[in-house]
């Protein structure tokens, strides 16, 4: 069995969603595959592997708390790559800790798990 997270499929809620979007890229642009993990299957089937299968687990956060240092970080990432500005960043991460402190906050993450038999 092999997994991982496919950053594609992450999933912020925001009132901007295109604004999230965008941040997601710059979290995508401090990980080096950020979508490696859509081709496990793939990759499994062209080395051979038999009865090969997906599954999807999907981790939801509702703590802000457990993201506050990813998300922050993933705003400085689409700033430094010029994707937004500065002010965008601030106003979104301002968004996302007041939906934490609302209890309003959601993310999902989903992680792939392939399995299969050589």
């Amino acid at each position: 069995m092999v997994g991982g997270q496919d950053y594609g499929f992450f999933l912020i809620d925001s009132s901007d969603q295109d604004l999230t979007d965008v941040i997601r890229l710059g979290l995508e642009s401090r990980t080096v595959s950020p979508r490696a993990a859509r081709t496990l299957r793939d990759q499994l089937l062209d080395h051979h592997f038999h009865d090969v299968e997906v599954a999807v687990h999907t981790e939801v956060v509702t703590d802000y708390k457990l993201m506050s240092r990813q998300l922050k970080s993933a705003a400085e990432a689409a700033v430094a790559k010029a994707l937004i500005t500065e002010a965008d960043a601030a106003g979104w991460l301002s968004e996302q800790a007041g939906r934490g402190r609302r209890d309003r906050f959601l993310a999902a993450v989903p992680t792939l798990l392939v399995s299969a038999t050589a």
